[in-house]
């Protein structure tokens, strides 16, 4: 009979490398899945949470982070410099902001001001133009 610890393999600094710079760039255990196809989503979880303590479990958030996301959404901060000032992804970022505004929380957007927050999350400004695009006089909500 084959004992289960034997057939386990170590991990090897080139995996562990890939699991803290994957989660350095904001990707989930889900993502990184795909990165390491040998491994299950588990052993990556598991993996991850030995070996990067310092990065944020997804899912988590607390209540200094909740803060945080209130104070740069009021501040019309879009969801990609959130996630990146908040250490997650932007699909978390905003499944997170929706929720606040279900809560009362964080107002909410117009249709137009959401699809002018699109436009400027799919590209890669200069921290001077993130300075502009932040200084830009927030527009009253009509709901």
């Amino acid at each position: 009979m084959l004992n289960y610890f034997m057939s386990r393999k170590l991990w090897t600094l080139e995996e562990n490398e890939i699991i803290i710079n994957a989660k350095m760039a904001g990707m989930t255990y889900n993502e990184i899945v795909e990165l390491l196809p040998h491994r299950t989503l588990r052993s990556i979880s598991v993996q991850g949470a030995k070996i990067c303590p310092g990065i944020k479990p997804s899912g988590r958030w607390s209540d200094d982070d909740e803060a945080k996301l209130i104070d740069l959404r009021e501040a019309r901060t879009p969801f990609a410099k959130c996630a990146e000032i908040l250490g997650r992804t932007i699909p978390a970022v905003k499944t997170k902001a929706q929720y606040l505004v279900a809560e009362g929380l964080i107002q909410r957007q117009t249709a137009l001001e959401l699809q002018a927050e699109e436009d400027i999350d799919t590209m890669q400004l200069t921290p001077e133009e993130w300075e502009w695009v932040n200084a830009a006089p927030a527009r009253p909500v009509k709901y």
